[in-house]
């Protein structure tokens, strides 16, 4: 699936979720200190969140974020160098 198909569908999820849990994109802005525009936009799936943004929408939501990522061996092995 393509990133940006991937963002959007994780930004309108979490929506979904404010919606569920009865929290406004107001109330939600105030919780977490990002503009109502930004965050309108970004559960709109408009606007890219930073990292940062995206853990504070997620904390606030009680909603926990896991990243799985598969290392190849070669990258493996280049990080246990820099170690």
């Amino acid at each position: 699936m393509p990133i940006e198909r991937q963002r959007v569908s994780l930004c309108r999820f979490l929506r979904t979720l404010a919606e569920e849990k009865q929290i406004s994109v107001s109330e939600l802005a105030e919780r977490t200190g990002i503009s109502v525009a930004e965050l309108q936009s970004m559960l709109n799936g408009d606007h890219s969140p930073t990292v940062d943004q995206l853990i504070t929408v997620a904390n606030e939501l009680d909603m926990q974020l896991t990243f799985q990522q598969s290392i190849s061996f070669a990258h493996r092995k280049a990080a246990n160098q820099v170690k």
